[in-house]
């Protein structure tokens, strides 16, 4: 009894021998890692899930998306939230609030900031005495149950439309110029937007990088979330056959250029019927002038 091949994992393989083999599985426990956060403030809270489930551990490759709940007037983004490997103390990149599980533990910290923009509310009625106190109650709760997504990053293809007379291409790529943001639920996936797109069936070059060409609208459960132009990524030029025989096209299909052509042919048609009629006649009086010559010379 021999050992033909030791520490194999999933997906190895070995050459098989001239006898009988035996081969001996054992499975491992899938390793977690946790999941540890590093509070500075009371400024807001924020939960880590996977797969929609809140949890503390998580396995190597896992996504792990950041949910965070800011008090009211403050915000954070992306840049504000520390993803650092305790076993290597590399930071690890958070991309729309989520990141890749390391295989190893981790520390996440975010730090809330004072929002930019400031929020106002129009209280109908404002004699009634616990109007400020509702007006920070919705917003709390608009906090609380809605997040900021990017829709589609600056930058990004949104879709592709043809274009004639394009000079080594038949098509242009539509991007956004920047980032689209869209105010979501909870829970709630950018690939769950519905996206509409308005544009022409096609277009003509030349075309110039960053030309506007349509727009993009993403709504949520048949409420418009946001609309954003789309513009070339990149420029078309025009090719000088292409164009030349497009307008030689373009002229024959002109009313007053068919019109003229239509009687252009109409009069030649005539000319060949008057021609061949002529013609005959030509052919019917030389006929009658042998036929009488040739009485004349019989009566001699």
């Amino acid at each position: 009894k021999a050992i033909v091949q030791d520490n194999m994992k999933s997906g190895d393989s070995f050459t098989m021998p001239d006898c009988r083999v035996f081969v001996r599985v054992e499975y491992a426990e899938t390793a977690s890692y946790k999941l540890t956060k590093v509070d500075t403030d009371l400024k807001g809270s924020y939960k880590t899930l996977v797969n929609g489930s809140e949890v503390t551990k998580a396995s190597a490759g896992a996504t792990v998306e950041i949910v965070c709940s800011p008090a009211s007037g403050y915000a954070a983004e992306d840049k504000d939230i520390t993803v650092t490997s305790v076993a290597y103390g590399t930071k690890i990149s958070v991309v729309n609030g989520k990141f890749t599980m390391p295989a190893s533990d981790v520390n996440i910290k975010v730090e809330f900031q004072k929002s930019s923009k400031d929020k106002y509310a129009l209280i109908a009625g404002s004699e009634y005495a616990g109007s400020f106190t509702e007006t920070k109650r919705l917003f709390e709760w608009a906090f609380d149950n809605f997040r900021l997504k990017t829709a589609t990053e600056a930058g990004s293809a949104v879709t592709e439309c043809p274009v004639r007379l394009g000079r080594g291409t038949d098509h242009v790529t539509l991007v956004t110029a920047d980032d689209v943001s869209v105010l979501i639920p909870n829970g709630a996936e950018v690939s769950d937007l519905d996206i509409q797109i308005a544009t022409e069936d096609s277009y003509d070059a030349p075309i110039a990088q960053g030309d506007k060409l349509g727009t993009v609208t993403y709504s949520y459960q048949g409420m418009e979330c946001a609309t954003a132009d789309l513009i070339a990524l990149s420029e078309v030029q025009r090719s000088p056959i292409l164009y030349a025989l497009d307008c030689i096209a373009r002229f024959f299909q002109m009313k007053a250029v068919r019109i003229i052509v239509g009687i252009l042919v109409a009069a030649f048609i005539l000319y060949l019927v008057l021609s061949f009629i002529a013609g005959r006649n030509r052919r019917k009086n030389r006929r009658k002038k042998r036929n009488a010559r040739k009485r004349n010379n019989r009566k001699r």
